[in-house]
């Protein structure tokens, strides 16, 4: 999903929604509810993205893409204006905003491509090596 969006920026913005689950409107009438997280935003707020060229959501987190940076400012602010008409708010503390290279579910983006975070492959290169056979 977001392996393809890269390829349209040089410039990107993570935004991370505040409670995101917590935040969708629920008929009342329902007197009890399940939620299935899917690999897309909640199917009640995908429509505060749909159709928007560079944007990618997954779980809470939205990847925001753009080959310029009024291109990624455009986007940006069109997704904000998305989430302020349907209540949603964002954790401004963790998002990432016009970044050459941004942290996005586990990989660093940037516009040569997609990699595995240092932190990643710090922890593997740490494993012990096997000592017995079983």
């Amino acid at each position: 999903m977001f392996l393809l969006v890269w390829q349209e920026g040089r410039f990107f913005s993570v935004l991370d929604l505040s409670n995101a689950y917590q935040q969708l409107e629920v008929d009342e009438s329902r007197p009890y509810l399940t939620i299935n997280i899917h690999l897309y935003f909640p199917t009640g707020n995908r429509k505060c993205v749909a159709r928007l060229p560079g944007v990618v959501c997954y779980l809470d987190d939205v990847l925001i893409v753009g080959q310029l940076v009024g291109d990624c400012k455009q986007n940006v602010s069109e997704i904000l204006e998305r989430l302020n008409h349907y209540n949603i708010t964002i954790n401004v503390v963790k998002c990432q905003f016009l970044c050459e290279s941004v942290e996005y579910v586990e990989r660093e983006i940037d516009k040569f491509g997609v990699h595995p975070t240092e932190h990643k492959v710090h922890a593997i290169e740490k494993v012990p090596v096997p000592t017995n056979i079983t």
